[in-house]
């Protein structure tokens, strides 16, 4: 039974007289129930996705099992394992666990090695107390292994973390290990945006998260409401939300005789409102200013 996605419970009783089963590469999003399972059994590479804690139960028709294995799986909310027929001899080793785990049955030996689980050793010796004489010592317990499971939950428009505060007690939640990507100004704001106090911060000093981002407005001569977004880890906010509210046109090359500019307020398509710096040309008199007649046209 090989590399298969089950969409919900699997129960599954198998027939007299199989003496070999194959278990491996299976997605699972509910509980798993094998019953009728021959004496040596082994289980591998099982994943288990449904959003509660799964049930596994194993069992024989008759007798106990002479061994069984179950290694390379993984648990992200926990697990809950019943063996109702004794088993001699257990191999339970390099599984990924997040969250609680349980177990019932008869145990007489067998080795717990090489597991990742985010709870402490004495707590996993305690999930297979009848477990006489056996190493728990290679086996790794990490607190943030949770977030390793809620990475592929996070949004595309989240940053990934392994949170080193609220990730401590299994099981974690997708939120404490998703979290915003932060962000920065650009250095010059784009065209149609302005920005006054201090709720965005510095820019390439503050990062900050999108929703954190406040103090934005519309230039003078555009409408909306202006919203930023980032869209990589300590990037920079992309802008949104204002549009031109008039025409907008842009400078001629050369500017006509008699006028001279100096800044940095007209460049670009802006409307005309925007468009300072302008001034009469020296030998000229009067008060310089444009005009837009036609949208992305030419200042006049």
């Amino acid at each position: 039974f090989y590399s298969n996605t089950i969409q919900g419970d699997l129960s599954l009783n198998l027939p007299s007289g199989v003496t070999t089963v194959y278990f491996s590469s299976i997605d699972v999003a509910g509980d798993l129930r094998l019953t009728n399972m021959p004496s040596s059994s082994s289980l591998s590479y099982l994943r288990f996705t449904a959003s509660s804690t799964p049930t596994v139960t194993f069992s024989r028709s008759s007798g106990s099992f002479s061994s069984f294995s179950l290694y390379f799986s993984s648990f992200p909310l926990g697990v809950v394992l019943n063996f109702l027929s004794t088993v001699s001899s257990l191999q339970f080793s390099s599984n990924t666990i997040c969250g609680n785990v349980s177990s019932s049955g008869t145990i007489s030996s067998g080795s717990v090695q090489g597991n990742s689980v985010s709870f402490s050793s004495s707590a996993l010796q305690a999930v297979f107390p009848s477990l006489p004489n056996t190493s728990f010592s290679s086996n790794n317990f990490n607190a943030q292994l949770c977030c390793n499971f809620a990475s592929s939950t996070c949004s595309s428009m989240a940053r990934f973390w392994l949170s080193y505060s609220t990730c401590t007690i299994p099981p974690c939640l997708t939120t404490d290990c998703c979290a915003a990507w932060s962000c920065t100004l650009p250095s010059r704001l784009p065209l149609g945006y302005s920005y006054s106090g201090s709720g965005c911060g510095s820019a390439f000093i503050t990062y900050l998260y999108a929703a954190s981002c406040s103090g934005l407005a519309c230039a003078s001569g555009y409408g909306g409401t202006p919203t930023v977004r980032c869209n990589n880890y300590n990037g920079i906010f992309v802008f949104s939300g204002c549009s031109a509210s008039t025409s907008i046109c842009g400078l001629p090359s050369p500017l006509p005789a008699g006028y001279s500019y100096s800044g940095s307020d007209c460049r670009g398509y802006i409307p005309a409102a925007s468009c300072t710096g302008l001034s009469c040309a020296s030998g000229y008199t009067g008060s310089a200013s444009v005009s837009c007649s036609s949208n992305y046209g030419t200042f006049a």
